[in-house]
């Protein structure tokens, strides 16, 4: 059996709500009451004790009704302004409609219905925070109507110092320390000129725009001759295959570096770099063709008419 009241939960149980959720219940576990404190306040306010069974709740109600503010219980229960703990049950008497002979509000009903709704979790479990006093000022606010007790503020001497500073932590960047603990005097001409051990073979690398101009270069070059056998032909263009840069770009391309992720991405725009001047070629060679004289083959071939 499940319920929500103190002593029902025997044991562990499981309740399948749909093929994927169940629902653990179990007993409710309370701790050991402390000596000093109320056994009805400690047990009830903890769901530990049936309401029913209280004798006397206006205790536990005045300790409710301080854990909030009066203007959160008015607006939980839609009742106007109160004072104290006996006018806030007997308003709330009434608004429930409990009333006893003769009308009397009935308060000692009204406070476990209080205690309910805070089992219930109608009531928020919470702690209102502090009110922060703005009027309370601590420190006193003066305004300054002299500069003759006023230091003057020196930015040489603060620059100057700020320099010093710098200074001292630069020259303690060089008392460096070996495996042992012991001192190693640096100068700082060593450290500008310090060699370095390699972990592996050293490959040359040219930079980024000549490396740009090889893999640019690599196919077809057009060639204009201006003056061939003394004559000048404006037109006319010869083609020679270049196979140095293609070697080169093989050799770029084998370097291990040119293999890490970052380095395949700058090989691939250079490819679409390279796609894009062969293009540029491609067009520039069929304009060449073009220009040339169209062919005339009476002129050119020069056959007489036969009678």
């Amino acid at each position: 059996m499940v319920g929500a009241k103190p002593g029902v939960t025997k044991q562990m149980q499981e309740v399948q709500i749909d093929s994927h959720v169940k629902l653990l219940d179990s007993p409710g576990i309370v701790f050991q009451r402390p000596k000093e404190q109320d056994q009805n306040k400690f047990y009830a306010l903890k769901n530990a004790q049936r309401v029913t069974e209280i004798q006397d709740p206006f205790p536990l109600a005045n300790d409710i009704l301080k854990r909030g503010t009066m203007m959160y219980f008015c607006k939980l229960y839609d009742i106007s302004e109160f004072h104290s703990t006996d006018e806030f049950l007997a308003k709330k008497a009434i608004r429930m409609g409990a009333l006893a002979k003769k009308g009397v509000p009935d308060v000692k009903k009204a406070a476990r219905c209080l205690i309910e709704d805070w089992n219930s979790g109608k009531i928020k479990y919470c702690t209102q925070p502090p009110e922060d006093n703005a009027d309370e000022v601590h420190l006193d606010a003066q305004l300054v109507t002299s500069t003759e007790n006023v230091p003057e503020l020196d930015l040489d001497q603060q620059l100057d110092a700020i320099v010093e500073q710098l200074g001292n932590q630069y020259e303690a960047s060089f008392n460096m320390k070996d495996g042992d603990g012991m001192k190693v005097g640096i100068k700082k001409e060593d450290i500008l000129t310090m060699e370095v051990d390699t972990g592996g073979p050293v490959h040359m690398r040219l930079a980024k725009g000549d490396q740009l101009s090889v893999l640019a270069n690599e196919g077809t070059i057009i060639e204009r001759d201006d003056a061939m056998d003394g004559k000048t032909s404006e037109g006319k263009s010869r083609k020679r295959k270049v196979n140095d840069y293609a070697e080169e770009e093989k050799k770029f391309r084998k370097d291990p570096m040119f293999l890490l992720e970052g380095n395949q991405t700058a090989n691939r725009n250079k490819k679409q770099e390279m796609k894009k001047r062969k293009k540029q070629q491609n067009k520039l060679t069929s304009t060449v063709k073009e220009e040339k004289e169209a062919y005339d083959f009476d002129d050119d071939y020069g056959m007489e008419e036969q009678e």
